[in-house]
């Protein structure tokens, strides 16, 4: 898929300081990237009125926000 990342966004992940997370938070960005659809991300879920948790799906490029 082609993903997009917000320009809030990276300054948001300079401000983690776990470095699991941020290895677990790329591992997640790598397989979103790998992916044909969005229905081949596990544990993706939809939010009631929303797209998915971190995405915008209404878009042609998946963006994380």
């Amino acid at each position: 898929m082609k993903v997009e990342f917000l320009s809030h966004f990276g300054r948001d992940i300079d401000k983690i300081q776990d470095a699991s997370f941020k290895n677990k938070l790329a591992s997640i960005i790598e397989q979103v990237e790998q992916a044909k659809a969005i229905s081949e991300v596990p544990n993706i879920k939809k939010i009631v009125g929303g797209g998915t948790i971190g995405t915008v799906v209404n878009r042609p490029k998946k963006s994380f926000i």
